[in-house]
């Protein structure tokens, strides 16, 4: 299979697959940030989930350097994701119904989560990461969940994973793909 790869906002993702300039479209989805694409025509797969969560480099004896809340005097650096981006939106959600008022001090901010993890690794301080993004770096102690560990629940969000693809203009391949990933999927569960 010959494919190209392009990473969009999902809003521009979602312009291409409706407009016909991609056959897939793979995206987080939260019921909160709700994609309008009509089910009939556009068709889903849901493959798994993810969370997100705040990290911190870590220092001696791999302790986070950062822990959230905060406190008005001294506020957490804050590498945040841009404000359209749709795990932008995700963290402002888990800041408004986090069990306590967090104070942030926002010095960096981009859309990608990779972008996030170098400048956290580097120490300059808090981002919330997805699990998958971080897996490594927490296995070598290089990160930390920069809450306290009990209160690490509520301080992350629950994504779901999932496929869409135009049921107007599937090309063979991949619909051949897509049932193959449908086959799996369902075997999972």
């Amino acid at each position: 299979i010959a494919t190209r790869l392009v990473a969009a906002d999902v809003h521009d993702a979602v312009v291409d697959l409706v407009e016909g300039h991609s056959d897939l479209l793979l995206c987080y989805h939260h019921p909160h940030l709700p994609m309008e694409l009509d089910p009939e025509r556009f068709p889903l797969l849901e493959l798994g989930t993810e969370a997100i969560l705040p990290y911190s480099a870590t220092g001696r004896g791999g302790a986070p350097r950062f822990r959230l809340p905060g406190t008005r005097e001294a506020p957490v650096p804050y590498l945040a994701y841009a404000p359209g981006a749709f795990l932008g939106r995700m963290v402002e959600s888990v800041l408004q119904a986090a069990p306590e008022h967090c104070w942030l001090d926002r010095r960096y901010q981009t859309d990608m989560a990779e972008a996030l993890k170098v400048m956290t690794l580097e120490g300059h301080g808090v981002a919330w990461l997805p699990d998958s993004a971080v897996v490594r770096e927490l296995r070598d102690r290089q990160l930390a969940v920069a809450v306290r560990p009990s209160a690490a629940p509520r301080w992350r969000a629950e994504m779901a994973i999932r496929l869409y693809r135009d049921a107007l203009h599937t090309r063979p391949v991949v619909a051949a793909l897509w049932n193959y990933l449908d086959r799996e999927a369902q075997r999972e569960r």
